[in-house]
């Protein structure tokens, strides 16, 4: 899973630069500017004579493309992956619970005939009773059985609700996508500066450590992190766009070579 994981990285990050430079040609063609390549600086006389308005479409054409993928990719990573949440199902170990017979798999139905919703309100209902015995409602291969725990002055211990993939809304996938690749970005330049100013000792984030992560991942988390690669290098390359814009919308026409006479000639 591992290496399937790692190509699944490389391959969308490698497709990245298609997705640029074939945003970057529509735009040249769609806005007829000629001769505007993504990184050039110094404007030729048939990308000058083109409206502003359109030669800062064609810059911006890539890092939105490139924008887009990642968003995209992060997208369909978060669909496939889904979220994690607790559960009214338990892992149990040794404690009370066990004892008392909850075995790993059982849902809590209620507690002391209380029917809960999550299990925040079993530890409510079991603080409640300031560490006397309760009586837990449990569903266990579609059967309902009432086991009664004594879970002592430590409280209900021993007992963890299961953490459980659940499919994350399409809206809900799109949203944090949307934001992601500012927020990886941020957290990863704040990483760098608490690096440099030595407040922060542990492994600065940042490319490299999504890497060095990859052997743990499944491939829709894969999708994610191929998604948070193309963030970090969007975040450069509109760096880059940005200084070329500046320096070729405020530097002159280059001057063309002036021809030389023949030898010989008068």
């Amino acid at each position: 899973m591992s290496r399937l994981s790692t190509f699944v990285v490389i391959g969308l990050v490698g497709v990245a630069p298609f997705v640029v430079l074939g945003a970057h040609r529509l735009a040249r063609r769609a806005f007829r500017v000629p001769g505007l390549g993504i990184f050039t600086f110094y404007l030729a006389d048939p990308a000058r004579a083109a409206p502003r308005a359109a030669r800062l479409g064609v810059r911006a054409a890539g890092p939105l493309a490139l924008y887009l993928h990642a968003v995209i990719l992060v997208v369909i990573g978060l669909l496939v992956t889904g979220s994690s949440a607790g559960t009214l199902r338990v892992d149990v170990m040794e404690g009370p619970a066990r004892a008392a017979g909850v075995r790993d798999g059982d849902r809590v139905v209620a507690v002391d005939g209380t029917p809960v919703a999550d299990f925040g309100d079993i530890r409510r209902l079991v603080a409640a009773r300031g560490g006397g015995p309760v009586a837990l409602r449990l569903e266990r291969e579609g059967r309902e059985t009432t086991v009664t725990v004594a879970p002592g002055a430590r409280g209900l211990h021993g007992i963890r609700s299961r953490m459980e993939r659940v499919p994350l809304p399409v809206g809900t996938a799109v949203r944090h996508a949307l934001a992601r690749p500012v927020r990886v970005v941020g957290a990863m330049w704040t990483q760098l500066a608490q690096g440099v100013s030595g407040r922060r000792t542990e492994l600065v984030g940042g490319p490299v450590a999504v890497v060095r992560m990859m052997p743990q991942v499944t491939v829709g988390s894969a999708v994610v992190y191929a998604g948070d690669l193309c963030g970090y290098g969007w975040s450069a390359f509109v760096l880059v766009i940005l200084v070329a814009t500046v320096v070729g919308e405020s530097a002159g026409p280059r001057r063309a070579a002036r021809p030389t006479a023949p030898r010989g000639s008068p």
